[in-house]
């Protein structure tokens, strides 16, 4: 395995890092009201911790208004749902697949607010 002397040898680690931030900011969608109706990019698909690299002070407005949309997602059950549809002939395939991913998205939400708000 490299060690960063050695990949600093073959690129240029902060301006990759700065290429990657430039990524994210160009994907997370900024209008927050979308974050609880629609199926946009949020900062919890990129940032499930807060140590990440990535992680700068312009997302936090970002992610502050992800978490605050979480309560009212977050289904009876404790879970959290699906934010996307097959427009599609396959009901029952859906309804299976949403199965399916239901318990991977409350991981991922679970985790996000615990970590973000433990942050505070």
């Amino acid at each position: 395995m490299l060690n960063r002397e050695q990949i600093e040898g073959i690129i240029d680690v902060d301006q990759s890092r700065t290429a990657i931030i430039r990524a994210i900011d160009a994907t997370v969608c900024r209008d927050t009201t979308r974050y609880s109706t629609e199926y946009v990019t949020m900062p919890s698909t990129f940032f499930r911790s807060a140590d990440s690299p990535f992680l700068v002070a312009s997302f936090m407005p970002l992610i502050q208004a992800e978490l605050e949309t979480l309560p009212a997602r977050q289904t009876p059950d404790g879970g959290f749902d699906i934010s996307w549809q097959w427009h599609t002939d396959y009901p029952e395939t859906f309804a299976q697949a949403r199965d399916w991913w239901r318990p991977r998205v409350t991981l991922d939400k679970l985790r996000f607010l615990t970590t973000f708000t433990k942050r505070g």
